[in-house]
């Protein structure tokens, strides 16, 4: 089916053959033959219209998507036209492309088929070492309702007023808290 308007035209119909991705110089583009009518003579053969398609952008979503007898409705500014040999040939640079139902639960299936088909994890390594995530189990000891974990010491839980303060560094911004920092070293953020 063709229609046309001022506006530009609508191509529907089904691809006569897979689509080509043709270099043009220094450009590409996908090329294709839509036939958008036929009909049956009076001798009982059918003669169909086809319409070339060619793609100029997006050549990249289109290529390998499209396969013969898909069906499509094009998009374009004009239906061009060109006799040789007696024939009329028709063509049509797209604007659009709108693949039909059928097309679009083919890609749909093609998709589940991908995210189904998922390969199996590798199996985990096992092993004795001790990890991260491997927790001690808890002792219970005389503390009034408290956990001690194996290693640990009643002292552990004691507190800690009783030690010796850490002595304290000269004040900052003296001479002698200056002469601490070495500006040389290679671990200062700065």
């Amino acid at each position: 089916m063709i229609l046309t308007h001022k506006t530009g035209v609508l191509l529907h119909g089904t691809l006569a053959k897979d689509p080509v991705l043709k270099d043009v110089g220094q450009k590409q583009v996908l090329k294709f033959d839509v036939k958008a009518h036929s009909v049956k003579t009076g001798t009982g053969n059918w003669e169909g219209l086809y319409v070339q398609v060619n793609v100029w952008h997006g050549l990249d979503k289109w290529d390998g998507l499209l396969l013969k007898g898909d069906a499509v409705t094009v998009f374009a500014r004009e239906l061009k036209s060109r006799e040789y040999n007696g024939k009329t040939y028709y063509d049509v640079d797209a604007d659009d492309i709108q693949p039909g139902g059928m097309v679009i639960f083919r890609w749909m299936q093609n998709l589940i088929d991908l995210c189904t088909e998922a390969p199996a994890p590798p199996e985990p390594a096992l092993t004795q070492e001790p990890t991260p995530f491997d927790e001690p189990v808890p002792v219970q000891t005389s503390l009034s309702g408290g956990q001690m974990y194996p290693g640990e010491d009643l002292a552990d839980y004691a507190p800690r007023a009783f030690q010796a303060a850490a002595p304290a560094g000269p004040a900052a911004g003296t001479p002698e808290a200056d002469t601490l920092i070495d500006d040389d070293a290679d671990d200062l953020p700065f």
